[in-house]
C-alpha cells in the first residue's frame, strides 16, 4: 500500500514538473520576442490602422490587434525602435474610435 502511494506521489510530481515545463516553452514561443514581451492573445475588432507620433505625425502603420501587439511588432521590425521606444501610438477603428496606448 505504501509503495503505491510513493508511486502515485513521484507520478504526479512528474507531471506537475512536465506540465510546468511545458508552459514556460509555451509563453516564450508565443511572446518571448522582442525584449521578453509577453502579450495577451486578445484582438479589438476592426482595426484599420495604427500611428505613433514620435515616428512621425502623418505616418501610418498596419493594423495591429492590440497596443501590446503593436509595440512588440515596432520592436521587432526595426532595432532603431529597440533604443528609442515609439510613444504616443494609438489603434485607429473602422468606425472612428481612437484607442491610445500606454507606450
Amino acid at each position: 500500500m505504501a509503495h503505491t502511494r510513493a508511486i502515485l506521489l513521484l507520478l504526479l510530481l512528474l507531471g506537475c514538473a512536465a506540465a510546468g515545463s511545458a508552459a514556460s516553452d509555451a509563453a516564450a514561443s508565443s511572446g518571448g520576442g522582442a525584449d521578453g514581451i509577453v502579450c495577451p492573445l486578445f484582438c479589438l475588432e476592426n482595426v484599420k490602422y495604427s500611428k505613433c507620433k514620435s515616428l512621425g505625425p502623418h505616418k501610418r502603420l498596419p493594423a495591429a490587434c492590440n497596443c501590446c501587439l503593436l509595440r512588440r511588432a515596432l520592436l521587432e521590425s526595426s532595432p532603431r525602435y529597440s533604443a528609442r521606444t515609439p510613444s504616443k501610438c494609438s489603434l485607429h477603428l473602422s468606425h472612428g474610435k481612437v484607442v491610445r496606448c500606454d507606450f
